[in-house]
């Protein structure tokens, strides 16, 4: 799990990228200020916490474990899962086999050339 502050940058940025407001986010099981004082990095979530948080934002849990910022993170990836509506339980594995593909490509171009498919030739008239 991300160290706070940015445990809470990223829970800020889910909200509002869902148009959620603060107390909605809260709900039913905490209070404004609870989760208002998780986002500003005050406060460190707890383990239930963290499952309200998700089951409220309605994504997989891991993708509050990544910052957009880090290089790295397959944030990106996990979005463009969402985004296709890959269902929660199989994104990671979709990130997982979308790397694989990618690392494969590199190993075998030696990164000298794009992968993907072949162009296929058609024949002149």
């Amino acid at each position: 799990m991300l160290e706070q502050p940015d445990f809470g940058r990223r829970l800020r940025q889910l909200r509002r990228e869902r148009g959620m407001t603060v107390r909605q986010l809260a709900g039913a099981g905490y209070s404004q200020a609870h989760m208002s004082r998780i986002e500003t990095g005050n406060r460190n979530p707890t383990p239930k916490t963290l499952a309200w948080v998700s089951r409220q934002l309605k994504i997989d849990p891991a993708e509050l474990d990544y910052l957009p910022e880090d290089p790295e993170s397959p944030l990106d990836l996990i979005e463009v899962a969402t985004q296709l509506g890959v269902p929660p339980h199989w994104r990671r594995p979709f990130v997982a086999a979308v790397l694989a593909l990618a690392q494969g490509c590199q190993a075998e171009h030696h990164q000298e050339q794009p992968c993907g498919p072949t162009p296929r030739r058609t024949a002149k008239p």
